[in-house]
Parts: structure tokens; sequence; C-alpha cells
């Protein structure tokens, strides 16, 4: 699946875990998301292009194939005072 031009939807999955001299640079310590759950290898994720934070798409009412075509998402808290979120 290739990411929409301009995002980084996902990448973290395409990349395999973002593999670097053979050990993947995530970590079930870290906690993405607003349900600050960590990394799951099936689920979608999109990233704020804003701040780079890494979303569920479930968690914020957007589906894989609807981040088919997104380029730009900018979650809840970066595109407060324009709507609760953004995605062109």
């Amino acid at each position: 699946m290739a990411a929409a031009k301009g995002s980084r939807r996902n990448s973290i999955r395409q990349n395999g875990g973002v593999v670097k001299n053979g050990a993947a640079l995530y970590s079930e310590d870290v906690l993405y998301c607003i349900c600050r759950k960590p990394y799951d290898v099936p689920r979608f994720m999109i990233a704020c292009d804003r701040c780079d934070q890494w979303f569920h798409g479930e968690c914020i009412g957007i589906s894989e194939r609807e981040g088919e075509f997104i380029d730009l998402y900018f979650c809840g808290e970066c595109s407060k005072g324009e709507c609760e979120r953004t995605w062109v």
C-alpha cells in the first residue's frame, strides 16, 4: 500500500517497524494516540503533520480506506480553532 503524497500515513507499519541495524525502532514502552496504547502492527495509524504524534484510525474516526486519500492530517489539538480535525 503506498502512502498518500506528502503524508507519513502508517509508515511505521509499512517499513516493518522502521528497522535499523536489525532492531525495530518502536517499543511497547512508547504510547501513541489518544488511547495511550503501544504500537499495534495490524492497526491502521496516521501521523499528525504538525506535531508528529501517531493516532489509530479507529480512535479518531478515519478508516484505512479514507486514509488513502489524506495528503495532510492535523490532529484535534493542532487544529483547535479551525475545527475538531482537519485533513486535506
